[in-house]
C-alpha cells in the first residue's frame, strides 16, 4: 500500500509499530519473512512436522492474505496453533487462514541452482537439515542472549587442536599432515564432481572419508546446497557420527554465536566504544569527514554485525556474512586504490571462510591454485580478516600482544608448506597412527623444545636424535630376533633450512607425557633410553621418549 513520510507524531492512528531492538534481533521472529520464498521457507521450515501441502498468498494490495492448505488429517488443535503463531509473525498479511485439502503436496525440492545455493532450506530427505532448522527455532533467541554459546554447539569441540581447510572448489594441503598435527580437521567438502578429483588429489577413497568422519577425525561442512554434495557420502558420514555433517543453520548458529561473544567481549573492555562511535557518526555526517565516519565504523562494528546478522542468515546460506561481515571493514582500506572493486570481490569471495575459521577457534589453511606459473590462494585476505576480528577480542593491555599473535597464527598456516606426508600410505593408517601417538600433542612439544634452542644447541640435539637412531638401527640390525620397530627413514630429523619457520609454529603444548603403556612398547621405549643415555645425552629420558615417537610415525610422514 502507498505510505508517505511526515516529520510530524500522528495525532490518530491505528497501531504504533515497535521497534525491533538491536540487541534482540529475534524478537520471536516477528518480521522474520519478507519475501515469498521466505515466508515457504519459514512455514515448512518451522512446522515442518505439520502436512503442509501448499500455501497460496493474495495478489497484495489493501486486504493482503495468505491461505495455508494442510492434509485432511491434520486436527483442529494444530490448524488453531499454525493461525495464532503464523499471525504473530509479522508477513505484512491482514489475515491468515488454515484449510484442509486433499490435493497432493508441492514439489518443493526443486529450485533454481543460484536460488538454492544463497537461500535455506529443509529438505525432510536430509535429516540433518531437519534437525539444525529445530535447533535455530529452539535455540536461536538464546544464542543472541549469549546464554546459548559455541562451547555449547557439540560439533565445536571446544578445547581440542583444531584447523580448517575449505576444499570446496580449489586444492587443499595434504589431510595426512594435518591429521597429524590436529585432533579435529573440519572440512568444507567439495560439491559435485569436485569430490571425485579431490579424492584423487588426496588419495583416498569416499568409504575412507566416511570412515575419518566416523572416528571423529574430519567433520563436514556443507555451505552449499546439500543437493549438490554427494548424497550417499553425507547421509552416511551422517549416520557414522550426526555431530559430524554440520549443514547451514549449523552453521549460521555458530558463527552468530561468535559474533555475540566477540560483541560482549569487546563491550567489556571497551565500555565507552558505542558512545563514541556514534559522537563520531554525528560529527561526521555534519562535516562530511570520511575519516570520522571511517573511524565510527571500525569502532561499532561489532554491534552493528550482532544487529544486522539475523535478518541475513535467518534465510540465507553462509556465504551471505559478506553483507555485513568483517570484509566491509577490510577493504574500506583499500577504498583510494585503483583496483578497489578487484579487491572488494577478492574480500567478498573470502569473508566465509575467515567467520568460520573465527567461529571454529580452528587455524584455517587457506587454498592454493597454480596456474600458468601463478599461485592463486586467499591467505592474505583471510589474515588480515582474521587479525582484525582478533582485535575486538582484547582488553587494551593485550593490543600491544596483537602482534606476535599475528605472527604466531601466520606462521601456523605455512607451517605444513614444509611438511611432507607419504602419500602412498592409507589415510586411515595416518590417522589411527595419530590417535596412537597422541601426535597433535607430542609432536608439537618435541618441535616447541626445538625452537627455544639456539642454533648451535637445536643442531647438537637433532645430532643427538640421529645418532641414537644410528646406535639403534645398527643393533637392530645385528639382533637375530624380529624387528620391532622402523629404523633409518625417519625424515623428521632432517630440518635443513626450512628448521625456523617450521619452528615458530609451536608454542601451544608443554612437555611429553608418558608413552604408551603397553609391555612392547615400554620395552622398545626402553631400548631408545637406555642408549641415550649411554650416548651421554642430557636428560636421557626425555630424549629417549622423544626419539621413540619420531621413529615410530616415521613411516607415515616426514619434514622435507
Amino acid at each position: 500500500m502507498q505510505i508517505s513520510l511526515s516529520d510530524q507524531v500522528p495525532e490518530h492512528y491505528i497501531e504504533e509499530l515497535s521497534p525491533i531492538d538491536m540487541e534482540h534481533p529475534v524478537d520471536d521472529f516477528r518480521a522474520t519473512a519478507r519475501t515469498g520464498a521466505e515466508i515457504e521457507e519459514y512455514i515448512y521450515g518451522r512446522y515442518h512436522d505439520f502436512d503442509i501441502r501448499k500455501i497460496v498468498p493474495s495478489e497484495g494490495g489493501i486486504n493482503f492474505h495468505m491461505d495455508i492448505y494442510v492434509g485432511s488429517d491434520v486436527s483442529d488443535k494444530q490448524i488453531a496453533r499454525l493461525q495464532k503463531e503464523l499471525t504473530e509473525v509479522d508477513f505484512g498479511t491482514d489475515q491468515i487462514q488454515v484449510l484442509r485439502t486433499t490435493e497432493p503436496p508441492e514439489d518443493k525440492t526443486k529450485l533454481n541452482p543460484q536460488d538454492s545455493v544463497m537461500w535455506l532450506n529443509t529438505n525432510k530427505s536430509y535429516p540433518f537439515t531437519v534437525a539444525e532448522t529445530d535447533f535455530w527455532y529452539d535455540n536461536i533467541e538464546a544464542i543472541y542472549d549469549g546464554s546459548v554459546k559455541r562451547k555449547d554447539l557439540s560439533f565445536c569441540r571446544d578445547g581440542e587442536l583444531k584447523c580448517f581447510v575449505n576444499a570446496s572448489v580449489f586444492p587443499v594441503i595434504n589431510l595426512r599432515s594435518l591429521l597429524l598435527l590436529y585432533d579435529t580437521v573440519y572440512l568444507a567438502l567439495p560439491i559435485e564432481n569436485f569430490l571425485d578429483e579431490f579424492l584423487e588429489m588426496q588419495g583416498m577413497k569416499k568409504k575412507e572419508l566416511v570412515q575419518l568422519v566416523s572416528m571423529g577425525k574430519v567433520v563436514l561442512l556443507l555451505g552449499n546446497d546439500e543437493t549438490r554434495y554427494d548424497r550417499q557420502v553425507i547421509l552416511d558420514a551422517y549416520k557414522e557420527s550426526p555431530d559430524s555433517v554440520i549443514g547451514r543453520r549449523a552453521m549460521n548458529a555458530m558463527m552468530i554465536a561468535q559474533l555475540v561473544e566477540m560483541k560482549n567481549q569487546y563491550a567489556a573492555n571497551y565500555p565507552m566504544a558505542y558512545e563514541m562511535a556514534s559522537q563520531l557518526a554525528k560529527y561526521g555526517n555534519q562535516k562530511q569527514d570520511e575519516v570520522a565516519l571511517h573511524i565510527s565504523e571500525l569502532l561499532v562494528w561489532p554491534y552493528r554485525v550482532v544487529g544486522e546478522s539475523f535478518g541475513i542468515l535467518q534465510n540465507s546460506s553462509p556465504m551471505a556474512v559478506s553483507n555485513f561481515g568483517i570484509n566491509q571493514l577490510a577493504y574500506n582500506f583499500f577504498r583510494e586504490h585503483d583496483q578497489k572493486s578487484a579487491i572488494e570481490f577478492e574480500f567478498i569471495s573470502k569473508a566465509e571462510s575467515a567467520h568460520l575459521a573465527m567461529a571454529l577457534d580452528a587455524t584455517y589453511f587457506p587454498f592454493r591454485a597454480e596456474n600458468d606459473n601463478k599461485i592463486y590462494t586467499d591467505e592474505a585476505e583471510t589474515s588480515m580478516m582474521e587479525g582484525m576480528m582478533k582485535v575486538y577480542w582484547y582488553a587494551p593491555e593485550q593490543v600491544k600482544r596483537m602482534q606476535s599473535i599475528w605472527n604466531t597464527n601466520y606462521t601456523e598456516r605455512n607451517m605444513l608448506e614444509f611438511f611432507d606426508t607419504k602419500e602412498n600410505i592409507d589415510i586411515l593408517r595416518t590417522a589411527n597412527m595419530a590417535d596412537k601417538y597422541q601426535t597433535p600433542m607430542k609432536f608439537r612439544a618435541i618441535l616447541e623444545n626445538l625452537e627455544k634452542m639456539e642454533e648451535t644447541d637445536r643442531r647438537q640435539k637433532i645430532r643427538e636424535y640421529n645418532n641414537i637412531l644410528a646406535e639403534a638401527s645398527e643393533r637392530t640390525a645385528k639382533s637375530t630376533s624380529i624387528v620391532d620397530f622402523m629404523l633409518g627413514t625417519t625424515g623428521f630429523l632432517n630440518f635443513g633450512s626450512y628448521l625456523n619457520t617450521i619452528l615458530n609454529l609451536l608454542g601451544l603444548l608443554k612437555g611429553v607425557p608418558d608413552m604408551m603403556p603397553g609391555a612392547t612398547e615400554r620395552k622398545d621405549l626402553q631400548k631408545f633410553r637406555s642408549i641415550a643415555k649411554e650416548l651421554g645425552t642430557d636428560n636421557p629420558e626425555k630424549t629417549g621418549e622423544e626419539v621413540y615417537l619420531l621413529d615410530r610415525i616415521s613411516p607415515v610422514a616426514n619434514l622435507r
